[in-house]
């Protein structure tokens, strides 16, 4: 049900995504690195399901098949495919390196299994898709100053506040993708 209004909601976001912001470059860098936060955040209950179920980390067909479905819907908001493909690698390298952070802290504290994890399939993965349109979205709106040095200053000078929770290299390879010559 959710995935319907999710579909049929996709075109009005495109829509909107076309008009002239209105707000700053600051606050629309502001908006989608708090976007990239909460998708981040939402790692560790990853981790946690992925640590209970004993699987790994890393899911290589999985991967490929999302970063695909991922790039299609980049496009459908005028995303370019190379960036989107460079950027949503980036955000999922940055995904696997926060769980692996997660699960070495856990074996090495001998930590048992978790209660209360949310299911991957039935409760993460569609939380996971609302932030990921949030991101679309925005990166739409930012699309004219994503060549612009105004927004890799923002990205450098907010990023660092936003990134704090996170250990450094998994920050990093998040905005990374924005801080560097990206092309829409």
């Amino acid at each position: 049900m959710k995935r319907l209004l999710m579909l049929l909601l996709l075109p009005l976001c495109i829509c909107f995504a076309d008009a002239p912001s209105e707000e700053p470059v600051e606050e629309l860098v502001q908006k989608l690195l708090v976007s990239m936060q909460k998708r981040l955040d939402m790692m560790h209950d990853v981790a946690r399901y992925k640590w209970n179920a004993n699987l790994p980390v890393e899911d290589k067909g999985r991967e490929k098949e999302l970063l695909t479905q991922l790039v299609a819907k980049a496009a459908l908001y005028g995303i370019n495919n190379e960036w989107a493909e460079n950027f949503l690698q980036s955000q999922m390298d940055a995904a696997k390196l926060l769980q692996e952070h997660d699960i070495a802290q856990w074996k090495k504290e001998e930590a048992s299994l978790f209660s209360n994890v949310p299911d991957l399939k039935t409760e993460i993965r569609p939380r996971l898709d609302v932030v990921t349109e949030e991101i679309f979205h925005t990166l739409a709106v930012l699309g004219p100053h994503l060549q612009t040095p105004l927004l890799t200053q923002a990205v450098l000078q907010q990023g660092g506040a936003i990134g704090r929770t996170f250990p450094e290299e998994v920050w990093k390879k998040a905005v990374t993708p924005l801080a560097h010559k990206p092309a829409l």
